[in-house]
């Protein structure tokens, strides 16, 4: 699954700065898994230490974000990621398929945290806006003609419809907000 989360720029760059941050925006119910999952490993051994391995220094927990008004929206596309996609011209060859800056490393249920700019969430929003049921559909339609696989949900241009008007209108939303957002896979 494919998710967005809103965030401001302010934000977006406290998570760049600490990744471990990530842990409040994903899990703000039980961040300490997230959060042990960015922490440096343990000290090297005896052997590394004898070949001159040295340990990171212990880090303090990283601070909560206080999100502001607006932010820590969750806007989800289960089945049809791959298609919408396509649909909208962005290539499947990439983790990154909206740009932005890669957030850390990879936690242990989460794959490919970026950090996508304003900017970017506009651009998309605009694409997308006025996208209509007809529209959506030639697209789909041609896509279909390509031969490109597509799974079950994709094939099915309602279920695709369904999934891609709640994402127009959360991307829409944050860029009137003039919000970015950290996209991700959930594994």
């Amino acid at each position: 699954m494919f998710a967005s989360i809103s965030a401001t720029g302010e934000t977006l760059q406290a998570l760049q700065d600490d990744p471990r941050r990530l842990a409040h925006l994903l899990a703000p119910e039980d961040p300490a898994p997230l959060i042990a999952a960015f922490t440096p490993p343990p000290p090297p051994g005896l052997w590394g230490r004898m070949f001159g391995k040295r340990a990171s220094p212990p880090k303090s927990p990283p601070q909560p974000l206080s999100l502001r008004d607006g932010e820590g929206e969750r806007h989800d596309l289960e089945q049809v990621f791959g298609a919408v996609l396509t649909l909208l011209g962005r290539s499947l060859e990439t983790d990154n398929p909206f740009g932005g800056e890669r957030i850390g490393t990879k936690p242990y249920h989460v794959s490919h945290v970026y950090a996508v700019d304003a900017a970017t969430v506009a651009a998309t929003a605009t694409q997308v806006k006025d996208l209509s049921q007809d529209d959506l559909r030639a697209r789909h339609e041609a896509l279909q003609e390509t031969g490109q696989p597509l799974n079950d949900a994709e094939s099915d241009f309602d279920t695709l419809w369904e999934e891609f008007g709640p994402f127009r209108d959360a991307w829409s939303r944050f860029a009137a907000r003039r919000m970015g957002v950290v996209t991700f896979f959930e594994l």
